[in-house]
């Protein structure tokens, strides 16, 4: 019984399918269906076997590629990561697919990351909408960017910075290659030869690729894949441009896989009968049943996985129990410490009738009370700062007294004089300095705000000694806490 996939290369003219062996020979008769042509597909479909298995290679001019340099995460912050970075490239499209290149070489902590996909699928939706209604397993689904840029450096003995130029039916695809990985895609749809216009595109895409930020210091090689060429040798172009006939791929040849199908479009499809899993696309679980296949060869990592997780969990299980152990070493060391403290308050008072409670709650209130009171230091620099921020008031005064049971802070008076440059007969200029000094003494934890003009002194607006009489009191609480 052959357990062969069929193979399916979807491009802006529609869909190919056939089924070949390992060589490329035909198993069966290949079929082409036109660009929407979705009907004659799903009947084709219809008259193959049930859960027949299937890989799909689309040539779209909706495909992109990004290279960015992202934080290095791991687990599910990676894949929320990546999966933003997806959305803001290619929106809602299901067709992408991700590739690490490695840690940046400037940046440590980042990674350089390919984001490889469609910015819209709706040349590729219908048929894999059809695949799925006819219960088709699709195994593989692949972009021929990414088997050309896999592919063709191994098979001919190519390394370096690669410009792959692909030349068929499809159009022309120039496709930026390093280490088997592509960087950048382009499709130009109406270029089938390798004439002057061709050349004039080459030449333009290098110079692109020449100004973005990852160009390199390595020389672009320009390699042609013709698809209607026959066989090498074939007439070099000039300009440093390398062109091969795409039947040298294979020295056996490609395989007769369809009539009327060019040499690029049987490479994708031999390419794709070959190509690793690591080069599939993912797209939304619900498009698409997976091979019934895969589940034997996945079960190990599965296993795998799951041990990993369960290890996982374990550990963060005994890191919890490790934190619990933790706190409640420091709470009894807390509780040590006041019973040490009560023990040194027993030695020194023998004769106190009171309980081991009591006095821990009577050690509790002490230190709240101290907790509220305001301490002198902290009074004098609020209190400086508030004086130095405003103008037309002098310190005459001061008092203050602890706060109320249960209340915080404590009650400042303050009585005032104006500045010797202040006309001691203007009230307006002195209220409004007051005035100022309240919303100074507000910001650094005072409210509860009265005012009041204190006892009349003469009526010159000097005391004994030449001093200025107070005009104002102010009147206020200081919480223990300054306002930030």
């Amino acid at each position: 019984m052959n357990t062969s996939p069929y193979l399916l290369r979807v491009d802006e003219h529609g869909l190919l399918a056939c089924h070949i062996d390992k060589r490329g020979n035909a198993l069966a008769p290949a079929c082409r269906f036109a660009a929407g042509d979705v009907a004659g597909f799903a009947a084709w479909l219809a008259r193959q076997p049930a859960g027949c298995r299937c890989r799909l290679v689309f040539d779209l001019a909706g495909e992109q590629v990004e290279v960015e340099s992202l934080p290095r995460a791991r687990g599910a912050d990676r894949r929320a990561l990546l999966a933003r970075r997806l959305t803001a490239h290619f929106g809602r499209s299901p067709v992408a697919w991700t590739h690490a290149l490695g840690r940046n070489a400037d940046s440590p902590h980042q990674e350089d990351v390919v984001l490889h996909g469609l910015a819209s699928s709706g040349a590729l939706q219908p048929w894999l909408d059809a695949l799925k209604d006819k219960g088709a397993r699709l195994e593989a689904l692949a972009s021929a960017t990414s088997l050309t840029a896999h592919f063709a450096p191994r098979a001919l003995r190519l390394d370096g910075n690669l410009l792959l130029v692909c030349l068929g039916r499809n159009g022309m695809r120039l496709s930026q290659v390093e280490r088997g990985v592509a960087h950048f895609t382009r499709l130009v749809g109406h270029l089938h030869a390798l004439d002057d216009e061709a050349l004039h595109e080459i030449s333009r895409t290098r110079t692109y690729l020449g100004t973005r930020p990852r160009a390199g210091e390595a020389r672009l090689q320009v390699v042609v894949l013709d698809g209607v060429a026959a066989r090498d040798p074939v007439p070099a172009p000039g300009e440093g441009i390398r062109r091969i006939a795409a039947a040298s791929l294979f020295p056996e040849g490609p395989g007769p896989i369809a009539p009327d199908a060019d040499l690029i479009e049987a490479t994708h499809l031999r390419w794709l009968a070959q190509m690793p899993h690591s080069l599939c696309f993912s797209t939304n679980s619900s498009q698409v049943a997976r091979a019934g296949g895969g589940l034997p060869r996945r079960l190990p990592h599965a296993t795998a996985l799951a041990t990993t997780a369960a290890l996982a969990f374990a550990a963060l299980r005994w890191a919890d129990a490790a934190a619990l152990e933790r706190e409640a070493a420091a709470v009894e060391a807390r509780i040590a410490s006041q019973r040490a403290e009560l023990s040194r308050f027993k030695d020194a008072h023998a004769a106190l009738p009171a309980k081991a409670e009591e006095l821990l709650a009577v050690i509790t209130h002490i230190g709240r009370e101290q907790a509220r009171q305001l301490a002198p230091a902290a009074l004098f620099a609020r209190l400086g700062a508030a004086l130095d921020a405003v103008s037309g008031v002098e310190l005459d005064q001061i008092t203050w007294s602890p706060p109320p049971e249960g209340a915080p802070g404590a009650t400042i008076t303050m009585n005032l004089r104006p500045a010797d440059d202040v006309d001691p007969a203007s009230l307006v200029e002195t209220d409004v300095a007051v005035e100022a000094l309240a919303q100074a003494l507000a910001q650094r934890g005072g409210r509860a705000f009265e005012r009041a003009s204190p006892a009349q002194a003469g009526n010159d607006g000097y005391e004994g000694g030449g001093r200025r009489r107070p005009t104002a009191m102010l009147r206020f609480r200081f919480d223990a806490e300054e306002k930030q």
